[in-house]
This record gives C-alpha cells, structure tokens and sequence, in this order.
C-alpha cells in the first residue's frame, strides 16, 4: 500500500514563444505576484481538468444517464473554495470559472488587497518569513 501517485500537476503550452500569451502571462505573474510561470501553468491546467469533468457530466446529463452526485461534487468544490458566489445546481457556472477567480483568492492577494504589504511580492515574502496569521495559524 506503498505506492506513489504520480499525477501530473502542470502542463507546458504547445507553443513556449507565443508572443499574446508571453506577455498576458507576465501580466497576470506581475499582478499576483506569483514566483514563475509554473505556478500559473498549474491553476490553469486545475481549471482545465474542472472545465473539462463538468463538460463530460453535462454532456452525460444530457444523455440522460443519472450523475447527480458527481455533478454535486463539483459544485460543492467550487462553492466550499469561492470560486462560485451562489450554489445552484447549473454546471454552466463552473465552466465560466476562470484563472483570475482563483488566483484572487490567494492568501498573498488577499495580504496586498487588504493593505499589509504595499506589492503581492511583498506580501509573498511575509506569507513567507510566517509574520502573516491565518486563523490564529502562522
């Protein structure tokens, strides 16, 4: 019962040197502060795998197979994490859920909106050098 779960976490765009994409991506590191282009890779490939489950379950429901439960499953995740505002029961919504929802409700982002720390990198190296308290936990 050892084993390891070997899952990818991120995923590389086709093409590295598009220039639209380059320069959306340092914007969106730049703005919340993130420490490289992997850890943006890794919520967008998050949200691909969301999109992509809440898809395969509407296109199932239309089909009228029963999956009530996974698509409760969904929509209970995104609710419990913020990504959705209201829970209703349309899986629509998740697919609209898009990389600025997540990355705004990082605790780094929440530091600099809220005034501790003037840049997201410096509210990063706070998070970091634990003199930021989340629930009375460092």
């Amino acid at each position: 019962s050892n084993y390891t779960r070997y899952s990818k976490t991120w995923s590389s765009p086709k093409n590295p040197y598009e220039k639209l994409r380059l320069s959306e991506e340092i914007k969106t590191i730049n703005k919340y502060g993130l420490k490289n282009k992997k850890e943006l890779w890794r919520i967008q490939f998050f949200l691909s795998k969301l999109r992509k489950s809440s898809e395969i379950i509407i296109h199932r429901e239309n089909s009228k197979k029963s999956v009530k439960s996974n698509s409760f499953a969904i929509l209970w995740f995104c609710y419990k994490f913020g990504f959705i505002k209201e829970s209703t029961s349309n899986l629509e919504i998740v697919i609209k859920v898009d990389v600025q929802a997540i990355l705004s409700r990082r605790l780094q982002t929440i530091v600099k909106l809220r005034g501790l720390a003037k840049t997201s990198h410096e509210a990063r190296l706070l998070i970091q050098h634990k003199r930021i308290k989340y629930l009375h936990k460092l």
